[in-house]
């Protein structure tokens, strides 16, 4: 499984974002049979033959009259989009049924399944929403053939503010947006998305750690240290600190500067402290404009690793 499906999973986790997720996705007509709050599924019921063939999410929704609907959830990421996607989603869809006619039990309404792609690819969705325009079927022919509708969420189309009405869902889904973005626009919508999360401490902790695995470090470490002073997004530097992500942060940022000749060393430590020392102090003291003018490599190597771990700002000019 990869970081995609993994922290889209972390974000399903939360019932205030699934829950939500869905009552936007689904066709309103669906959405007004609702009769519980959605569950995941995959893990819980779904038996052993089938964790092999369902790759990423099944959530079950109660329906009023006693019934359910189960909504397999792909999360696509692939910078080529390729038609054999319908045969996966067929198969995902066929091995869904096949374990529901295991568990029917007499006279209780069949379930049904729901198709949803979240589509984070760098490219627009082509490929249709429907199982016969995915597969390509031309249009004179697929009232011959096997078609179902796909819901699908293109994250590479739509504007962040667009994602969703819900604050958890619209940040979640802007973290997983980033990736759909070249490398200099990233960084906006990263800040962005830890601004909207900021009190939702369990995804906002999902979204710092995808970024960091989808290879920004430093890009993260400039966020997080800008965010540090304003928001509880300190609480996360300490956190990923415990865990061993500091050196992940650490390793992260020296590797770019260490790319730069020995002699330009002290100017490109200097550049980065006095950007993240603005950004989280505004205007330095002349006092320490003086520090940093005079400071060695390894007393500047020493003051950016205090910033990283969020310490004081007294404690960084101490060091």
């Amino acid at each position: 499984m990869g970081i995609h499906d993994q922290t889209f999973r972390a974000f399903a986790a939360a019932r205030v974002f699934l829950d939500a997720f869905l009552r936007e996705q689904m066709a309103p007509s669906l959405v007004r049979q609702f009769a519980g709050p959605a569950e995941v599924v995959s893990d819980r019921f779904v038996d052993q033959h089938l964790k092999g063939t369902i790759a990423d999410l099944v959530v079950r929704i109660p329906l009023r009259g006693g019934r359910f609907a189960f909504v397999y959830i792909l999360l696509e990421h692939k910078r080529t989009q390729d038609r054999a996607l319908a045969v996966q989603l067929l198969k995902y869809q066929a091995s869904l049924y096949a374990w529901l006619a295991k568990q029917q039990v007499e006279g209780q309404p069949t379930p049904f399944v729901v198709t949803l792609v979240v589509y984070n690819g760098v490219a627009p969705w082509k490929l249709g929403r429907r199982f016969s325009e995915i597969l390509g079927i031309p249009p004179e022919n697929r009232g011959e053939a096997l078609d179902f509708k796909v819901h699908v969420l293109d994250l590479a189309s739509l504007r962040a503010a667009s994602l969703s009405k819900h604050r958890v869902v619209r940040g979640a889904l802007m973290a997983l947006k980033v990736a759909t973005l070249k490398r200099q626009a990233q960084q906006p919508l990263m800040r962005e998305a830890l601004r909207v999360l900021t009190d939702d401490h369990s995804t906002l902790a999902t979204a710092v750690s995808y970024f960091q695995h989808i290879g920004h470090v430093r890009d993260v470490a400039e966020v997080l240290a800008e965010k540090e002073e304003t928001t509880n997004v300190q609480t996360f530097v300490q956190y990923y600190t415990a865990k061993g992500r500091k050196e992940g942060l650490e390793k992260g940022i020296k590797k770019g500067i260490e790319k730069g000749i020995e002699k330009g060393k002290k100017q490109v430590l200097r550049s980065k402290i006095e950007r993240l020392l603005g950004k989280r102090a505004g205007t330095l003291t002349e006092t320490q404009r003086q520090r940093l003018a005079t400071a060695d490599t390894n007393a500047l190597d020493a003051m950016l690793d205090a910033l990283i771990d969020g310490r004081p700002l007294r404690t960084v000019f101490k060091t």
